[in-house]
C-alpha cells in the first residue's frame, strides 16, 4: 500500500493552522467510522477536496485566495460527464473548468496548426463557466525562434481556432483565454511576444489572458511573460524516467524550488494543486511509460509484492489491458494527496502578506475516480464536523 502518513488528527492539525479553525474534538462512534475511512487511499485524497472546500469557505476572513470562482482542469481528449458528475462538481460548488481545448502542433505544411482538439460527448454544465486552454508544444516554440517574426500571424491563427472551436461547441462567452507552453530561456522572447500579441487581441474584446508558469521557469531576475495572471503549475516535478518515489509532487523539492523565488510572482499568481494518480512501468531501470487507466485497486489485484515507498515487484508475468509485465519488472504507484495537503499550507503561509482577492487555487484534473458519489455521504459529515463549531 502507498505510503500516507495522513490521518484524522493530521488533518485536524493541519485545517487548525491553514484556516485558523478552532476545531474541537470530541470522541464518538462517529470519530471510530471516521479513523476506518481514512484508511483508504481514496478518501485521503477526498481529504485534499475537503481541505480545498473549507480552503475557499474561510477566505471570506482571509483574503489571500479568491472566492470568486472553484476551479479544476478538464485534461482529456473527450469532454464527457454524467448526470453524477454534473451532481458531484456542484456539490463540491465548483463554477469554473480550464478545459484544454486543442494543443498547437507542428503542421503537415512545418507550420504550426491546432491539433488533437477536445470531442464534445456532453454540454457544460449550468451555471458552469469555463476557460480555454490552449497547449503549445516545445517544436513550435522552436520552430518560433527560427521564424521570430511569426508571432501576429500565429496569435490570429490560434484567437481564429478558439473562435472557431467555441462557435462549433455552442458553450457559452468566456471571459480568459490561457497558453500553456513548456518555454526556457532560449524560446522566452519569441514566447513572450506572442503572449503579447494574444493579449493585445483579447483585450479589445474586454477578455484576458493567463499563462501557466512551471516551478523551473521561476527566477528573481527573469522577465514576468506579458499575461494579466500566471498559473503556478505545482505538479510533475521530475521526469518520468527517474527511478524516484516522488514525480508529480515531492514538497520539500517544490519548496526548494519556490524559497526566495515566489515572492517575486505573488501579483496576480494563482495556483494549481494535483489531485491525480499514475503508474509508471520500469523494466530493471528502463523506464517503459505510464501504465493506462491503472487505479491502486487494479495495481494490487495484480501478482505484486511493496519492495519500497511507491514501487511494487511483479511476481510473475502479468498483464493490465495493453501493458505486458514481466517477473522482476516494477510499478511505481503515485498518489500525492499528503504532499498536496502539505503544499496548500505552506502556499498560505508564504502567500498570506501578499492577499490577492482574485487569487484561485485550482485542482489538476478532474477524474471520476476522484471525484467518486461513493464518497460524498462521507465529505458531507466531513464538512459538517469541520463547521460545527466555527
Amino acid at each position: 500500500m502507498p505510503n500516507f502518513s495522513a490521518n484524522p488528527a493530521d488533518l485536524t492539525s493541519v485545517m487548525k493552522s491553514f484556516y485558523g479553525l478552532t476545531i474541537k474534538r470530541t470522541p464518538t462512534t462517529r470519530d471510530a467510522i471516521f479513523a476506518k475511512f481514512f484508511r483508504y487511499p481514496s478518501v485521503r485524497l477526498l481529504s485534499l477536496l475537503v481541505l480545498t472546500i473549507i480552503f475557499f469557505t474561510h477566505c471570506n476572513h482571509s483574503h489571500d485566495f479568491g472566492t470568486t470562482a472553484r476551479a479544476v482542469y478538464y485534461w482529456r481528449t473527450v469532454f464527457s460527464l454524467s448526470d453524477d458528475d454534473v451532481k458531484q462538481l456542484d456539490r463540491l460548488q465548483i463554477q469554473q473548468m480550464y478545459v484544454r481545448i486543442f494543443d498547437i502542433d507542428m503542421g503537415a505544411k512545418a507550420e504550426p496548426a491546432p491539433k488533437a482538439p477536445i470531442r464534445l460527448r456532453s454540454d457544460l454544465p449550468n451555471d458552469m463557466s469555463y476557460t480555454p486552454v490552449v497547449y503549445i508544444t516545445v517544436p513550435v516554440l522552436r520552430w518560433m525562434n527560427k521564424n521570430p517574426d511569426a508571432a501576429t500571424t500565429l496569435a490570429d491563427k490560434i484567437l481564429r481556432a478558439i473562435d472557431d472551436w467555441h462557435k462549433a461547441s455552442g458553450w457559452p462567452d468566456f471571459q480568459e483565454v490561457q497558453i500553456d507552453a513548456d518555454w526556457t530561456t532560449q524560446t522566452e522572447k519569441v514566447y513572450f511576444a506572442l503572449l503579447d500579441q494574444i493579449r493585445h487581441r483579447l483585450h479589445q474584446n474586454n477578455q484576458t489572458v493567463s499563462c501557466t508558469l512551471r516551478l523551473h521557469q521561476l527566477h528573481p531576475d527573469a522577465k514576468k511573460p506579458p499575461v494579466d495572471r500566471q498559473l503556478l503549475m505545482v505538479y510533475n516535478l521530475r521526469r518520468l524516467d527517474e527511478k524516484s518515489p516522488k514525480t508529480i509532487l515531492d514538497t520539500d523539492l517544490a519548496i526548494r524550488y519556490m524559497q526566495g523565488r515566489l515572492i517575486h510572482y505573488q501579483a496576480n499568481l494563482d495556483i494549481a494543486l494535483p489531485v491525480y494518480t499514475w503508474a509508471s512501468h520500469f523494466h530493471g531501470n528502463r523506464f517503459i511509460g505510464l501504465i493506462d487507466e491503472m487505479t491502486y485497486h487494479d495495481l494490487v489485484s495484480l501478482p505484486v509484492s511493496k519492495t519500497d515507498n511507491s514501487f511494487y515487484r511483479m511476481k510473475k508475468r502479468s498483464r493490465f489491458k495493453s501493458s505486458v509485465f514481466d517477473e522482476g519488472d516494477t510499478i511505481r504507484f503515485e498518489n500525492p494527496t499528503n504532499d498536496s495537503v502539505k503544499m496548500a499550507k505552506w502556499l498560505r503561509l508564504t502567500l498570506k502578506d501578499r492577499p490577492d482577492p482574485k487569487r484561485r487555487l485550482i485542482l489538476f484534473h478532474f477524474d471520476d475516480r476522484f471525484f467518486n458519489k461513493v464518497y460524498f455521504a462521507l465529505l458531507d459529515q466531513i464538512r459538517h464536523r469541520l463547521h460545527q463549531n466555527n
